[in-house]
């Protein structure tokens, strides 16, 4: 991952990138950042990058919120914060972004 954010980093302004990279943006480094820390078997440290990549998010963006927060309830659910799981449901993405601004 260290070498995903140091490419990242030393990318040259006004140099042509591959057309499939027009997604990738420091947001979502982190987001898949997060998913291999659950996958790793390091939840607690995928939390604050799903978190802030969810908060990060327009409220028209509603597929990567709700994919994002059951990513984020995975995390809480392996670190054994069953209640913070829980309060992932996203019955209304939007809604649940928002709450995660408030906390």
């Amino acid at each position: 991952m260290e070498a995903v954010d140091n490419a990242y980093e030393e990318r040259t302004p006004g140099v042509i990138e591959p057309e499939w990279v027009y997604w990738l943006n420091r947001t979502e480094i982190d987001v898949m950042a997060g998913r291999c820390m659950i996958e790793l078997g390091n939840p607690t440290a995928a939390e604050p990058l799903l978190t802030n990549a969810i908060i990060s998010y327009p409220t028209d963006h509603a597929r990567e919120i709700a994919l994002y927060l059951s990513w984020l309830a995975e995390a809480y659910l392996k670190a054994g914060t069953l209640d913070a799981a829980r309060h992932t449901y996203p019955g209304e993405p939007n809604r649940q972004r928002n709450k995660l601004r408030t906390t």
